[in-house]
């Protein structure tokens, strides 16, 4: 079965602002780092840094024209509107190398040149005025302040020469005239009387010419702006933030395994069966065996159940479960599935042909050395291959059980020894182990003898269950296809990715039986079964204490009253136990 586009658009949908911070949560430590680094690394280049000083000066500039205003002649090159360019071309014009080299000279600095002079100085406009701001910056406290103030009185003077520039140009050329002319014996001319008339205007024109430019505040004690520990520390901060922030979702969005059961189950195409929570608490061997009233057990009492929906009105006996890789926990799993079907009632055979990493054998505990190999080539029979597994001795209730099964549709006459059991309630678990390892695996599983041995098991039993290789490391699990009936799949979160997902709903598409569903390992404790768990945590200390005739009760009554009561606290778990938690953490490492 291959994903649905509908399950495709639904697992890329839209980030939202849960799966952002749940994103942040889980990338924290590239977020904490780089909160932590880099305001540190600022506040350290602060400290190294050589302090430096700015003094400042500012200039006023001035569009009057006393000239033009006694001599009734109007200024034309400037208009009211061009105050914001004028103040731009003289903010360009105050960095020209002949006022640094003035500068320089003026206060006798001999050890840098005009252009150094000039990336220490910065000259800009106030907004909507005409005041030119000098800054300058230094080492030296007390050269930033003097360079400030000679800088800004040499761009006055040089400013001053330009404005003047042309009327004395003008009246060289007019003097140089009437020298020629004198010269030459015409003194009488009209052209020699009109020269001398230009030339005493000129001269007026150059009396009367004031300055444009006028230094209006100087530097007394130039300010400290280099280093700024504080303020680097919190750009780091803020810097560190935003880099952390983006490096944590480029890292999410290069990392392409899985985190979300429901991306899981609509990335290979399958239903969800079961979330089983990451383990809080660390069992030996599996819990439905070693805790099967506590909150661990109850993720597995839901696989039970939907199960048993998902193989209503189909002829399975046979299921088999795989993977994508190993270490995704598909041991934990089935072996916890048989002893929640055993205890629902049901007669289970539990196999182990993953030959290649054998499990079962470790997490029962079972060393008799016989298996499945064994059986086949006829050295033990296959009763004696199958080890029976206790169930608990008191055999708990359907309520216990987490509220019983759907009836099976197998003939209990098919059942093994069935007259061991002691409750008619309680069913029956038989392991079948690896046994020896065969030299070729994947031949193995292909014989006619392990067909005949799964097919006797399919008529003693009400379900056979098969432990398979993952399907994406061998070809196990195909070759296993035709002799099983469904098969279901157990993904771990932060595990699995995009691409082995893709390969394994392929793969299923191709295989002869009927694909169940998906079971979603290393999930969060928020898993909705905890909160279900929870129900029946209640405190039973409001309940009034027994009377006296209570306690005089009969022994069967006692018996009956203690069943109830035990009935009632495995059913239930203590408040702090509400997440529900998998089978042990060591035993999901090395399952295959």
């Amino acid at each position: 079965m291959n994903p649905t586009e509908s399950d495709r658009d639904t697992a890329a949908s839209g980030l939202t602002l849960h799966d952002a911070l749940s994103l942040l949560r889980r990338r924290r430590w590239i977020v904490l780092t780089c909160v932590m680094l880099v305001p540190l690394s600022a506040v350290i280049f602060s400290l190294f840094q050589t302090a430096e000083y700015q003094g400042q000066a500012e200039v006023l500039l001035s569009q009057q024209n006393l000239a033009s205003s006694l001599t009734g002649v109007p200024d034309t090159s400037v208009r009211p509107s061009d105050g914001d360019r004028i103040a731009q071309t003289q903010a360009k014009l105050a960095t020209v190398p002949v006022i640094a080299s003035r500068t320089l000279k003026a206060l006798q600095i001999n050890d840098r040149s005009a252009t150094d002079l000039l990336d220490q100085i910065e000259v800009s406009t106030e907004q909507n005025s005409d005041i030119l701001v000098f800054n300058a910056t230094d080492p030296d406290r007390s050269l930033a302040g003097k360079i400030a103030n000679e800088y800004a009185h040499q761009y006055t003077r040089y400013r001053a020469g330009i404005d003047t520039a042309a009327v004395h140009n003008a009246l060289d050329e007019v003097t140089t005239r009437i020298e020629q002319l004198e010269k030459a014996g015409d003194r009488n001319t009209s052209l020699h009387g009109t020269l001398i008339d230009k030339q005493q205007q000129l001269r007026t024109l150059e009396a009367l010419q004031t300055a444009n430019s006028f230094v209006v505040r100087r530097e007394n004690l130039a300010e400290k702006v280099k280093p700024t520990p504080k303020r680097n520390a919190m750009l780091g901060l803020v810097l560190g933030v935003l880099l952390g922030i983006g490096l944590a979702f480029a890292r999410d969005a290069l990392d392409t395994r899985l985190r979300n059961a429901e991306q899981v189950a609509a990335e290979i195409g399958l239903p969800l069966l079961a979330r089983i929570p990451a383990p809080r608490h660390e069992h030996v061997g599996p819990v439905m065996l070693s805790d099967p009233h506590g909150p661990g057990a109850e993720t597995y009492r839901v696989l039970r159940g939907n199960l048993e929906f998902a193989m209503l009105g189909r002829d399975i006996r046979t299921l088999m479960v795989t993977s994508s890789v190993q270490v995704e926990g598909k041991s934990t799993v089935i072996s916890n599935l048989a002893l929640a079907l055993a205890r629902g009632g049901h007669s289970v055979a539990l196999v182990d042909l993953d030959l290649r990493r054998p499990s079962i054998e470790r997490l029962f505990d079972i060393n008799t050395g016989a298996g499945v190999t064994n059986v086949a080539i006829g050295r033990v029979s296959l009763k004696k291959a199958c080890v029976n597994v206790p169930l608990d001795a008191a055999p708990a209730t359907a309520e216990q059980n987490g509220g019983g099964s759907l009836a099976w549709t197998g003939p209990s006459s098919r059942r093994l020894d069935r007259a061991a059991t002691k409750d008619a309630e309680q069913g029956r678990l038989d392991v079948l182990p690896c046994g020896a390892i065969p030299p070729d695996p994947g031949e193995f599983v292909g014989t006619e003898a392990l067909g005949e041995i799964i097919r006797e098991l399919r008529e003693s039993y009400d379900l056979v269950l098969i432990d398979a290789p993952p399907m994406l490391r061998v070809g196990d699990p195909l070759t296993l296809a035709r002799h099983v009936d469904g098969v279901f799949v157990v993904a771990r979160l932060g595990v699995v990715t995009s691409a082995m997902s893709h390969e394994l709903a392929r793969m299923l598409s191709v295989a002869p039986m009927a694909t169940l569903g998906v079971v979603v390992t290393g999930t969060g404790e928020e898993s909705a079964y905890a909160y279900a768990y929870a129900y029946a945590d209640e405190d039973d200390s409001a309940w009034p204490a027994p009377d006296a005739a209570s306690r005089e009760a009969t022994p069967s009554d006692a018996t009956s009253r203690e069943a109830t009561s035990n009935s009632a606290d495995q059913n239930g778990g203590s408040a702090e136990d509400e997440a529900v938690s998998e089978p042990s953490s060591r035993a999901t490492e090395n399952d295959d």
